[in-house]
């Protein structure tokens, strides 16, 4: 008897014309989306999908693949605590006040920018609003 693989449920995020936005959770739990055909996809009434992985995998991924961006991301412990004391995060009383610069010291130490990632936004793929 053949393997009968796992679906999973897909919630549908998005339908335009012939296509539609899915989303299902990685192995991480970490939100991915894909597009698909409409005519390929069976909608249930509440609005999911029930789809494999293998065919989920057959999608075109959907939206900018941040991890392939960052790879040259290190964060050095002593430029993370020198960023922490920057920003005047010395104890844990100090985290508590302060989360905002801990956020800060956490993205000075791993060099990333807001102008960094807007960058990387404006050079992919134009997107319908543009």
């Amino acid at each position: 008897m053949p393997k009968q693989d796992k679906r999973i449920e897909a919630r549908v995020i998005l339908r335009k014309k012939a296509a539609i936005l899915l989303e299902i959770n990685d192995k991480d739990g970490f939100p991915i989306r894909a597009t698909f055909p409409a005519d390929s996809l069976i909608i249930r009434d509440d609005g999911t999908v029930l789809i494999t992985e293998e065919e989920f995998s057959m999608g075109i991924s959907y939206g900018i693949p941040w991890e392939y961006k960052f790879k040259q991301i290190v964060v050095l412990p002593e430029r993370l605590s020198g960023e922490l004391h920057r920003n005047g995060i010395w104890t844990r009383e100090d985290v508590y006040k302060n989360p905002e610069g801990v956020k800060g010291a956490l993205l000075s130490s791993m060099g990333v920018s807001l102008a960094y990632i807007t960058q990387i936004a404006k050079q992919s793929i134009p997107s319908e609003e543009d």
